[in-house]
C-alpha cells in the first residue's frame, strides 16, 4: 500500500491517477474533495460547540477553540496536500499537535478525531497512521481519567470509546488503503494506455508515410519517369535522323517528344493534386486504353491494339487507374525492351472481376531473373485491391502481363453471356 501511495504522490495533478467520477485530467482524490472539506468543517465546528457548551474554566474553552482555528487556518493554508503532497507534512503535525494538547486540555475535543484520523490515512503510511492514531487515542484515554477519575462507570465509558476509535481507525485505514491501491492500479493502466496509444498514432504516422511514399514512387514510375524516358529516347531519335539528314524522320519524332513531355507535365500535376489520372478525366477506361495504345504504338514504333471482351461498364476510379497504369507500364516496356512488331491489348469483363491482359511477340525473356520495380509496382498495386498481376514470359516467345481485379457486377445488371477467357499469344 505504501508503494501505491508512492506512485500517487509521484502522479503529477493531472495526471494518470484519475478515478471514476472525476473529470478528464483530475487527480483520484479531487472528486471526493469537496466532502472532505465539508466534513473537516464541520467536524470542527462541532467540535467547537461541544466544548464551549460544556462547563468549565473558561480559559480552557479558549485554549480548545483556540487549536481548533489553528489547525483550520493550517488546513486551509495547504490545499495540494491531497494532491501533490506539497505541505501535507506541515498540516500532519499540526494537526497531530493541536488534537493531542486540545484533547489534554478538554476531553470533549477527542471528537475531532472523527476527521484527524482519515486525514493520517490519507496524508501518511499505514504504519504511521495507525501508530499516531493509538497515540491518539491513548492520550484521550488519559485526559478522560485525569478529569473523571476511575470509577468503574469512567472505565467503562472511557474503554468502549477507545474501541470503538481504535475500530472505526482501523476500517477507515482499511478503506482509505484501498481506495489509494485502486488509484495506483488504474493510474497505472492509464499510463500504459497512453503509452500504447502514443505507440499506435507513431505505428499510424510512419504507415502513413510509408504508403504515401510508395504511392509517389509508383506515380512517378508510371507516368512522369516513363515520358521522360519516352523523351530522351525520341531526342536520341531525332539526333540520329538529323545527323543522316533525314529532316522528316527529325520533325516526326521531335512532335512525338513533345508530346511525350506533355502528358509527362500532366502526370505531374496530377501527382500534385493526386487526382484521377488525366487520361480518365471525363472519359471511361476503353476509350483511355486505345489512346494509350495509338500513342505509345507511335511513340516507340510497334502496332498496338485493344480488344474488349464481355460486356463493357463503368469501373470504380481505383480499379481504371490500375489497369491504365498497367497498360502503360507494360507497353513502354515492350518498346524499350522487347523488340516487338506488334502489342495487343485484352480488356476482359467478367461478372466478378475485369482482366487485362498485354502481350507480344518480342524477345522475351526470364521472369524470374528480371523481376524489376515496375513489376513488384504493379503486383503491389493490384494486391491493394485484392487482385493479383503476373507476368508470363520465356526467352523467345513473347511476353503477358497479366493484371486480374474484383470488379462485381452494379446489383440488377446481368451479362450478356458467359465472360469468354482472353485468349492471347505467348
Amino acid at each position: 500500500m505504501d508503494r501505491a501511495r508512492r506512485a500517487l504522490s509521484a502522479a503529477p495533478s493531472g495526471g494518470p491517477a484519475a478515478c471514476p467520477g472525476a473529470a478528464a485530467g483530475e487527480h483520484a482524490w479531487t472528486a471526493y474533495m469537496p466532502w472532505w472539506h465539508g466534513a473537516f468543517a464541520v467536524t470542527l465546528v462541532g467540535t467547537a460547540v461541544m466544548v464551549a457548551s460544556q462547563s468549565g474554566a473558561w480559559w480552557r474553552t479558549a485554549v480548545v477553540v483556540g487549536l481548533l482555528a489553528v489547525m483550520g487556518t493550517a488546513y486551509a493554508a495547504t490545499p495540494a496536500k491531497f494532491v501533490t503532497g506539497r505541505g501535507r507534512q506541515a498540516y500532519v503535525a499540526c494537526a497531530l499537535a493541536c488534537t493531542g494538547v486540545a484533547m489534554a486540555v478538554r476531553p470533549e475535543a477527542a471528537f475531532a478525531l472523527f476527521i484527524v484520523v482519515p486525514n493520517c490515512y490519507m496524508l501518511m503510511p499505514v504504519r504511521a497512521s495507525l501508530l499516531a492514531t493509538v497515540s491518539l487515542l491513548v492520550l484521550s484515554s488519559a485526559s478522560d481519567f485525569s478529569f473523571a477519575g476511575t470509577s468503574p462507570a469512567v472505565v467503562v465509558e472511557v474503554s468502549t470509546f477507545g474501541v470503538a476509535g481504535l475500530t472505526f481507525s482501523l476500517l477507515m485505514g482499511g478503506y482509505v488503503s484501498s481506495i489509494i491501491r485502486q488509484s495506483a492500479e488504474r493510474a497505472a493502466l492509464i499510463t500504459q494506455l497512453e503509452r500504447a496509444r502514443a505507440e499506435l498514432a507513431e505505428v499510424s504516422r510512419t504507415e502513413g508515410v510509408r504508403s504515401e511514399r510508395e504511392r509517389l514512387s509508383r506515380e512517378i514510375h508510371d507516368a512522369v519517369a516513363q515520358n521522360i524516358t519516352s523523351m530522351l529516347m525520341l531526342v536520341r531519335a531525332a539526333e540520329a535522323a538529323l545527323a543522316r539528314q533525314d529532316t522528316a524522320s527529325a520533325q516526326h519524332q521531335l512532335a512525338l517528344a513533345q508530346g511525350a513531355g506533355q502528358d509527362g507535365l500532366r502526370a505531374a500535376r496530377d501527382l500534385i493534386a493526386a487526382g484521377t489520372p488525366h487520361e480518365l478525366d471525363g472519359t471511361a477506361l476503353v476509350p483511355a486504353l486505345r489512346r494509350c495504345c495509338a500513342s505509345l504504338g507511335a511513340r516507340y514504333g510497334f502496332q498496338a491494339g485493344l480488344e474488349v471482351e464481355g460486356r463493357e461498364r463503368e469501373l470504380p476510379v481505383a480499379v481504371a487507374t490500375v489497369l491504365l497504369r498497367a497498360t502503360q507500364e507494360s507497353l513502354a516496356n515492350v518498346g524499350r525492351h522487347a523488340g516487338a512488331r506488334r502489342a495487343d491489348v485484352v480488356l476482359a469483363f467478367g461478372p466478378d472481376e475485369v482482366v487485362l491482359d498485354v502481350s507480344d511477340d518480342g524477345r522475351g525473356f526470364v521472369p524470374s531473373a528480371q523481376a524489376g520495380f515496375g513489376t513488384r509496382q504493379l503486383r503491389s498495386r493490384a494486391a491493394e485491391l485484392g487482385g493479383s498481376a503476373e507476368v508470363l514470359s520465356a526467352p523467345g516467345e513473347g511476353t503477358v502481363v497479366r493484371v486480374a481485379l474484383p470488379a462485381p457486377l452494379p446489383v440488377g445488371q446481368g451479362t450478356s453471356g458467359p465472360p469468354t477467357a482472353a485468349a492471347v499469344p505467348r
